[in-house]
């Protein structure tokens, strides 16, 4: 189906004519798709300000092209949506301007694609996003790693991943555990680099206090990787993980990130070392 295009440019000075591209908009009759820059270092510089309007920006335009919508303020109506976009393109004289939209014989994901290489320059490519299975992966190793080092060939036996248990009202799998017979501690991960679906963030809750009826002084560590900041939707990922870990530590959890879980692990098998001596 064809397609329509538009470079979303911000003017920081509009007596200059001063301009730089930080997004793509791509749509058809059905579909809205948006785009913008990982890294918003070079549009820093450019511009010599903050930059959060643009980031919010950002975000804003991506809540508007989910529900079909091509930016803030549009509204679905008889007047297609080329017309509202060149309407604006022609009319908006903010720092942030559309170009002209420009037709496409290539879908929207295509299309989208093919500008976002052509049009959005980022100084340095994106750090690849890693989402649960690299934070379950990143409890297990490091759970492994400190107790080889403490507690050398004993690790072995100790180590469980994908470690089962029975809480007051069902059967849950962990990442991992550090068990003999019975369980010393208990650690999951979870990613807010990536999209966190509220079914999960609700699972792991569920987890937690339904381990903890039977297992109320059992450890149980949550490794959360944080959204990074030069994520498109840092803003809303952030919240979201605040609000998350907070609940999980109501629940009895210890939350913790990559740079204190070692330390954590560290704690516990001080304690662990005395039941095996």
């Amino acid at each position: 189906m064809p397609s329509q295009y538009s470079i979303i440019q911000y003017v920081s000075n509009p007596i200059a004519d001063e301009r730089i591209n930080i997004g793509v908009l791509a749509f058809d009759e059905n579909l809205v798709k948006v785009s913008f820059l990982n890294n918003w270092q070079r549009v820093k510089d450019f511009g010599g300000e903050r930059i959060d309007f643009l980031q919010d920006f950002a975000e804003t335009m991506q809540a508007q092209a989910n529900n079909g919508l091509l930016f803030p303020g549009d509204e679905n109506n008889n007047i297609p949506k080329e017309d509202r976009l060149l309407k604006l393109s022609n009319h908006w004289m903010n720092s942030i301007q559309f170009s002209e939209p420009r037709g496409s014989l290539k879908d929207v994901e295509q299309v989208l694609n093919d500008s976002v290489n052509k049009f959005l320059v980022d100084i340095n490519p994106p750090t690849p996003k890693r989402d649960r299975q690299a934070a379950a992966k990143f409890a297990t190793r490091h759970v492994r790693t400190v107790l080889t080092k403490r507690l050398g060939k004993k690790a072995k036996q100790l180590v469980k991943p994908d470690y089962s248990i029975s809480g007051h009202y069902t059967q849950h799998k962990f990442d991992v555990a550090v068990a003999n017979g019975k369980p010393y501690f208990l650690a999951q991960g979870i990613s807010f680099e990536v999209k966190v679906h509220e079914t999960l963030t609700n699972s792991i809750s569920f987890m937690i206090t339904d381990v903890k009826k039977d297992f109320e002084n059992l450890s149980l560590a949550i490794v959360a990787l944080p959204p990074k900041p030069n994520q498109n939707n840092y803003r809303i990922q952030k919240k979201l993980y605040e609000s998350t870990i907070s609940m999980y530590q109501d629940l009895g959890a210890d939350v913790l990130e990559e740079n204190n879980f070692d330390s954590w692990i560290y704690t516990q098998i001080s304690d662990l070392e005395k039941v095996l001596s």
